[in-house]
């Protein structure tokens, strides 16, 4: 971001909705946690993302249920394969056999009928999801939760697994938490992917000019990413969305929204 003739570092934050498949990017001056709270003010429900410290306040009432993310756990083990071999490759085919599990599920809804509607493949999809984390992901996880106890007792805390192990253990329960509902995902890469879009803009243009227009990117973003996300195709999308939005009256706006629109044009071409 440009004022004034001196450069400034800016933060894009990103909120999905998985259930909708909208994504959602906000604009902020800095990496301060008042950014997500202030966004997240007065929601309920759960909310995933990395561990970072600035979420823990969102986290603080009973109101916002963490959900952590397995790719970043996974991720602090890889880091420790050349120090610690043996321990981060087993660690890793533990949280291996939990994305087997989430793999058989996707490959069941692969094979639902064609002519059900997307709305019923999804319900179909939580509903087996969460049966196959209840019968097999929860015994993975209670035995995986034991064979992290004994390796416990040999790993120095300030070693690379022991920092691993440490960083399971101190997120284990928002870790649990996606067994509780088959909408929730095991990991956030849905949002890691978000943000590669943002890097990928960064490197092009650089500069957002002004806090306005860091705004305007966000909205700007959050529409097309989500256009995206429906597998929409953005030219006609964005034709149509520019082209009525001038004569749509504020109340009458949700028809522009990605999921909205889509279903619009389906039943149009029925």
């Amino acid at each position: 971001m440009q004022e004034k003739g001196k450069t400034q570092k800016a933060k894009a934050w990103v909120y999905i909705d998985p259930i909708r498949q909208l994504a959602v990017f906000d604009f902020t001056r800095t990496r301060k946690r008042d950014g997500p709270q202030k966004f997240l003010d007065g929601y309920s429900g759960y909310l995933q993302a990395d561990a970072y410290t600035g979420y823990d306040s969102i986290y603080a009432g009973d109101q916002v249920r963490e959900v952590a993310c397995w790719a970043h756990a996974r991720r602090k083990y890889d880091e420790a394969k050349t120090t610690h071999p043996a321990t981060a490759i087993a660690a890793m085919a533990w949280i291996k056999r939990l994305y087997d599990v989430e793999r058989e599920a996707k490959a069941w809804a692969k094979k639902l009928p064609v002519v059900l509607t997307e709305g019923e493949k999804r319900r179909r999809l939580t509903a087996k999801r969460f049966s196959l984390r209840q019968e097999k992901s929860k015994q993975i996880i209670s035995d995986f939760d034991k064979w992290l106890t004994e390796q416990e007792v040999s790993a120095l805390p300030k070693s690379p697994i022991g920092k691993a192990i440490a960083y399971t253990r101190r997120n284990w329960q928002a870790l649990e938490r996606y067994l509780e509902d088959g909408d929730l995902s095991i990991d956030n890469n849905l949002a890691e992917r978000a943000m590669r879009h943002v890097a990928v803009g960064r490197k092009n243009w650089l500069f957002v000019g002004s806090e306005r227009g860091g705004k305007t990117y966000a909205t700007l973003t959050s529409l097309i990413y989500s256009a995206k996300l429906h597998k929409l195709d953005l030219f006609a999308y964005l034709r149509d969305v520019f082209t009525r939005l001038p004569g749509t009256p504020i109340s009458k706006l949700e028809q522009f929204i990605p999921d909205v629109w889509k279903q619009a044009l389906h039943e149009n071409n029925e």
